[in-house]
């Protein structure tokens, strides 16, 4: 291989990696400025393999310009495991310097379940050093990507928070 050829091959690869870069940030530019919470969650429906999840979805636009998104896919984790995913192809704005709160579905399994009353069942019945039953408080994740006009890898998004214990709802110990 001649110098002139690797120098070609080189320059070829440089411009793929930027232009890789390129697209990379242009796909995440600003996702920040659109911030996604988690605003509610009830039980639809319950089957011995699948058990349906009404999620409510809270999208604020910290920018000058409305978003118009086409579509979701999405999974709400449930201390660090996966335990509902959903998909949603309704359509909605989120207006300049606003919100919206979007309804949507998503389903859970069996095993993602048993995981997580497993998981609170170990939290319950750990004592801390004075005795007190232990903190059932769960940490949740939403994540997922938002299909958005104009953007063709649409907005990622991602947010963490926790859920109340029984004793901060001012629950009985068990």
């Amino acid at each position: 291989m001649t110098p002139a050829h690797r120098m070609r091959r080189r320059a070829v690869a440089l411009v793929v990696v930027l232009g890789a870069a390129i697209v990379a940030g242009c796909a995440t530019f600003g996702e920040d400025r659109i911030a996604v919470g988690l605003a509610g969650v009830a039980l639809v429906d319950v089957s011995l393999l699948e058990q349906r999840l009404a999620l409510t979805l809270r999208f604020q636009n910290r920018t000058d310009r409305a978003v118009a998104v086409d579509g979701l896919a999405y999974t709400l984790e449930i201390n660090g495991q996966a335990f509902a995913k959903g998909v949603s192809s309704e359509s909605f704005t989120i207006p300049r310097y606003g919100e919206v709160r979007v309804d949507v579905e998503a389903a859970s399994d069996l095993p993602a379940v048993l995981r997580q009353v497993v998981e609170l069942q170990r939290r319950l019945g750990t004592d801390d050093a004075a005795g007190r039953n232990g903190d059932a408080r769960m940490s949740y994740r939403v994540h997922g990507r938002a299909s958005v006009a104009g953007r063709p890898f649409g907005i990622a998004f991602d947010s963490v928070s926790e859920l109340p214990s029984p004793r901060e709802l001012g629950l009985p110990p068990r």
